[in-house]
């Protein structure tokens, strides 16, 4: 069974196996990636979501900054949600970010 080259946390071996903290449920949400203090932003989509971090995909391919915020868009709301993210890995449109606030109660976004 093939790898996912997207995934880098699957294995060769158990093809689909999973080491997060916790679980990645598939979603497609619209989302616009914010840094530079607020002067620079991007949209992108988001594919899968957890508690502590998501799997994003960008419209076209360019470097993503090591932290950023994370506005995730709920258009049945009109509500957004702020997150602010590190950045994990990228390979090619699709990157893989953690939340910081998930992880320290305590962070607060600039």
């Amino acid at each position: 069974m093939a790898t996912d080259p997207a995934n880098p946390h699957q294995t060769a071996e158990g093809a689909g196996e999973e080491h997060r903290a916790a679980p990645r449920h598939r979603v497609l949400k619209g989302a616009r990636i914010v840094f530079n203090g607020g002067h620079s932003s991007g949209e992108v989509v988001i594919r899968d979501l957890s508690d502590t971090g998501a799997k994003i995909k960008l419209a076209d391919l360019w470097v993503v900054p090591a932290r950023f915020d994370l506005i995730i868009l709920n258009p049945n709301t009109g509500v957004s949600e702020t997150r602010s993210c590190e950045m994990r890995w990228q390979h090619g449109v699709f990157l893989g970010v953690r939340f910081l606030d998930a992880v320290d109660p305590a962070y607060r976004p600039h």
